[in-house]
C-alpha cells in the first residue's frame, strides 16, 4: 500500500512493510550468517534496557511501535544548489505519526557550514540527545564531537519508533570466514522475501577493525557522474 501525503516537505511516500513471524527471520538470518562466519548464535529475546550498559543509549527500547525513514536524498549532496536543505527531526517524527520517537540512524549535518557524517540517536519524548558527527578535518584526520542539535543535513536513514521494550532479534557473530560483512548479509537474509521488509537495531564490535565511511565536506561543484563522486568520497 502506497500513499501520497501533502505536509511541510515536498512530498511523502508511505509504504506498508512486510512483518515476518520472528521465529521465520531468526532462521532466515542464520542461514545467511553461517555462509560468512565461523559462530553464529541468533535467538529471540526481550530487549534489554538500553539505557545500561554497555549500550547507554537515550531509550530503553527499540520500540513496539517502528517507522523506517529514508529523508532527502543523495541529490542533496550532488548538487550545490541543494546543500543547504535540512530537516527537523521534531517534523520527521511528527510526519510519520510519532512526534514524541526515539530516533536512531545515519545521516548528514552541517557543522558551521561544513558538511559532516552524523549518527542520530535522540529521544524526542526525554529530550535526550546523544547524537555524534564526524567531520573530515583540513589535514585529512577527522574529528567526532556530540550534536546538541535535531537538524539533519539532506540525507538520512531512521528507525523512529516509540522507544518501548520488546521482542528482539539477538545476533551475536565470531570470526569472519569469507568476503561478505555483516551488514551486507542481514540485506541479503531480508531480500529473500518477496515482500518490502525493513530491520532496525544497533551491533556493537570488539577486538575487530572497522572500515567505516565518513563523508568529507561538500563538493564545490556539482558531482554529474560516478567517478566523479568516488573520487569526492576518496
Amino acid at each position: 500500500r502506497e500513499r501520497r501525503m501533502s505536509t511541510a516537505f515536498r512530498s511523502i511516500q508511505s509504504l506498508s512493510l512486510h512483518q515476518p513471524p520472528l521465529p521465520n527471520l531468526q532462521d532466515l538470518l542464520r542461514k545467511k550468517l553461517v555462509e560468512n562466519f565461523s559462530e553464529v548464535v541468533v535467538e529471540i529475546v526481550e530487549c534489554p534496557d538500553l539505557k545500561q550498559d554497555p549500550w547507554h543509549l537515550p531509550s530503553s527500547g527499540l520500540g513496539n511501535l517502528c517507522r523506517v525513514a529514508d529523508v532527502g536524498g543523495v541529490d542533496n549532496l550532488h548538487y550545490v544548489e541543494n546543500h543547504r536543505r535540512s530537516f527537523q527531526m521534531e517534523d520527521i517524527a511528527s510526519s510519520v505519526g510519532i512526534p514524541n520517537a526515539y530516533i536512531m540512524g545515519p545521516g548528514a549535518w552541517m557543522k558551521d557550514g561544513q558538511l559532516t557524517e552524523l549518527v542520530a540517536n535522540c529521544n524526542l519524548k526525554s529530550t535526550e540527545n546523544d547524537s555524534r558527527y564526524i567531520l573530515v578535518q583540513d589535514d585529512g584526520n577527522y574529528h567526532m564531537a556530540k550534536s546538541e542539535s535535531t537538524k539533519i543535513g539532506g540525507l538520512a536513514n531512521l528507525m523512529i519508533s516509540d522507544g518501548e521494550q520488546s521482542h528482539v532479534i539477538r545476533i551475536k557473530c565470531r570470526t569472519r570466514t569469507g568476503s561478505e560483512n555483516f551488514p551486507g548479509l542481514i540485506q541479503k537474509a531480508l531480500g529473500e522475501y518477496e515482500q518490502v521488509v525493513g530491520l532496525c537495531g544497533i551491533f556493537r564490535m570488539t577486538n575487530a577493525a572497522v572500515h567505516a565511511h565518513v563523508m568529507p565536506d561538500f563538493s564545490e561543484t556539482d558531482m554529474l557522474d560516478v567517478p566523479t563522486v568516488d573520487k569526492w568520497l576518496r
